[in-house]
């Protein structure tokens, strides 16, 4: 399972393309807390117990699939880390699920969010 929360997501930018071979399992929210900066895309940064419960869909994909594709657009392991993380799902259920952290420092000054969309309703 991969868990998206941003151009990934339904109705986003890279949905079509890079999603067709995936299965929506629900959405929900990561059980940690992150911080996630938003400039241009968004960025979750991996310091758990900062900023808040990340807003994610859920999606059954082959690994094959996150290997192959995934890993691919989000320049893993270089630009992008992919790690097991626990989320949990609208429906209550805790499932883990890869998701995608940018390497690098979070910004003392960055202005934080939970919620992504590309109209800028983060």
């Amino acid at each position: 399972m991969v868990a998206v929360y941003g151009t990934l997501k339904t109705g986003e930018s890279n949905h079509e393309r890079w999603m067709r071979a995936a299965t929506l399992i629900d959405t929900g929210q990561t059980k940690l807390q992150y911080p996630m900066l938003v400039s241009g895309i968004p960025y979750v940064f991996d310091c758990p117990g900062q900023g808040g419960n990340i807003i994610v869909e859920v999606y059954r994909v082959s690994m094959t699939e996150i290997v192959n594709r995934l890993d691919h657009l989000e320049g893993h392991p270089h630009f992008y880390c992919r790690k097991p993380t626990a989320i949990v799902l609208d429906n209550g259920e805790e499932v883990t699920a890869w998701l995608y952290f940018i390497n690098g420092k979070l910004p003392d000054d960055a202005k934080l969010y939970t919620n992504y969309t590309r109209s800028g309703s983060h």
